[in-house]
């Protein structure tokens, strides 16, 4: 991904097609052990064996061989071996179905909940709270399982389609900046997420922000009239938060730990770690044109992942924050947001096409394709996407870092490959194909910007929509595949692994499909 601008004209973004090159031959690792299951079937059916049994393992051997190239909802049949096997393990454990909260009888208080409660492959995950002076308190989801830690900002920012020209191309720059310091040779980062919420407008920010900036008035009239007024105007249409979330590694190199260790070591220097990076993206993303609301606490970040869970629980936990009903702008003995240890599902399962949470179906589609145009897309190709789409939805952009030797020896084997493609075109006579020549131009691309000193991420794009049935979520889904098609996405539901899916794409975790 690269950006470009002549003068005078808007600041486009160039993608580069996507490739799964695979690890043999273009084969990914479930493809190769099917060829290689059916090798050994044909190697068997050469020896001496009776003529039925032999006809049974050529047949055998041509259906297991057709499963490592066969697609099937655009993918590879062979890519869902993994997925379907472990299906079959969970079900056979009777580990499928996750109950959780209340359900949970074993526990007597919700103090005694280990962790936070998640399900499936969250369930490594903690949150813990920080101390960082002047009675301020952080957030951190720790997984237990590699170490990481992960902070979440809540940000927000002016509507992108309304600025000038020469606005839009300075944030989109200062945003590249800060990516760019980001991914240093020497960083702990692990992934940047990018994660926009869009759900529906109650009011309460309205109702909270009447309640406490006006001026008590005398006139008890005047004050009847305006709170009547935004009851009625204040409800129907839909609000947008958004959040980046930082994740970083520990112990990702010898500058990293030697970092950690000066910072107190183990969770404490952790914990410092990610607070200077954490200040750092706070600071650049100011020149992005992005306004940081905070830092938030681990009860925030809980009531976070509780309302994707819970959709239900959106009032219960704006009136925590002085929402509607709560005057006092916060009741006793209910602090703000969430408990950790409660912020998971009661119920949930993982269908083929969605997964089913509390009353409530998310289904979770995966960008298989960015904008393919050769000249690019304007920097505000997304709007579409976060601003037409009327359901409750996400949009999440994970980012990885990749380091510069890496990334080097990547496009060193790309620009091998092409090379020994045209040597074979040539000596075989055959027309160089467009596609051919548009790969070569952007592996060129991508060299010219490793050289000059441009970071390079690869990005997982994930998108999600929630109703509360089968009939609205088939709704939701139209407006969310026309929306994509305007924001010139190709996107693919992400069948079999929609409860990772989901995880990846709905929640501020910073987690990647693995």
């Amino acid at each position: 991904m690269t950006t470009s601008q002549s003068e005078g004209s808007e600041l486009r973004v160039i993608f580069a097609k996507r490739r799964s090159t695979g690890l043999v031959f273009g084969l990914s690792v479930p493809q190769l052990v099917l060829m290689g299951a059916a090798v050994a079937l044909i190697t068997i059916a050469t020896q001496d064996v009776p003529g039925p049994v032999r006809m049974g393992l050529l047949v055998l051997a041509t259906v297991v061989a057709a499963g490592a190239y066969v697609r099937h909802f655009g993918r590879p049949f062979a890519d869902y071996i993994p997925s379907l096997v472990g299906e079959g393990v969970l079900r056979l454990a009777r580990a499928r179905t996750y109950r959780g909260g209340p359900a949970r009888a074993a526990y007597a208080r919700a103090s005694d909940l280990p962790g936070s409660a998640l399900p499936g492959s969250l369930s490594t995950i903690s949150f813990e709270s920080f101390d960082v002076g002047a009675g301020e308190s952080v957030g951190v989801a720790r997984d237990s399982q590699d170490g990481t830690v992960t902070g979440v900002l809540q940000v927000a920012g002016d509507t992108f389609s309304l600025l000038s020209t020469h606005e839009r191309a300075a944030r989109a720059r200062a945003l590249q900046r800060w990516l760019d310091g980001m991914a240093q040779p020497d960083s702990p980062i692990v992934a940047v997420q990018f994660l926009t919420v869009v759900l529906p407008d109650d009011g309460d920010e309205v109702h909270r922000t009447w309640r406490t900036r006006r001026v008590d008035s005398v006139n008890e009239f005047a004050d009847q009239i305006y709170s009547e007024a935004l009851n009625r105007d204040t409800r129907g249409g839909w609000t947008h938060e958004s959040y980046i979330a930082i994740r970083i590694d520990p112990s990702a190199n010898r500058a990293v730990r030697s970092q950690v260790k000066t910072n107190g070591g183990r969770e404490y220097g952790a914990v410092t770690l990610l607070w200077e990076w954490m200040n750092q993206a706070a600071t650049d993303l100011r020149d992005a044109g992005l306004s940081v609301l905070g830092w938030l606490p681990e009860r925030g970040v809980a009531a976070v992942v509780r309302r994707a869970f819970d959709p239900d629980s959106s009032s219960m936990i704006a009136r925590r924050g002085g929402g509607l009903g709560d005057q006092a702008g916060g009741d006793d003995g209910l602090p703000s947001g969430v408990a950790p240890e409660m912020c998971g599902p009661m119920r949930a399962e993982a269908a083929m096409s969605y997964y089913a949470h509390d009353g409530y179906l998310t289904r979770s589609w995966w960008v298989t394709e960015w904008p393919r145009a050769k000249e690019g897309v304007p920097v505000g190709f997304l709007q579409p996407l976060l601003l037409e789409a009327n359901c409750w939805h996400t949009v999440s952009l994970t980012l990885t870092p990749l380091a510069g030797r890496k990334a080097q020896r990547a496009i060193d084997l790309q620009a091998s490959t092409q090379d020994a493609k045209r040597q074979m075109d040539e000596k075989a006579k055959r027309r160089r194909r467009r596609r051919d020549q548009r790969e070569e131009a952007d592996v060129d691309r991508r060299e010219v910007e490793l050289v000059d000193g441009y970071s390079s991420w690869n990005v997982t794009g994930l998108v999600t929509c929630t109703a509360s049935d089968e009939g609205k979520l088939l709704a939701a889904g139209s407006s969310i595949t026309s929306t994509m098609n305007k924001a010139s996405l190709e996107g693919q539901i992400w069948y079999v692994e929609q409860d990772q899916a989901m995880f990846c794409g709905a929640l501020p975790l910073a987690r990647i499909p693995s």
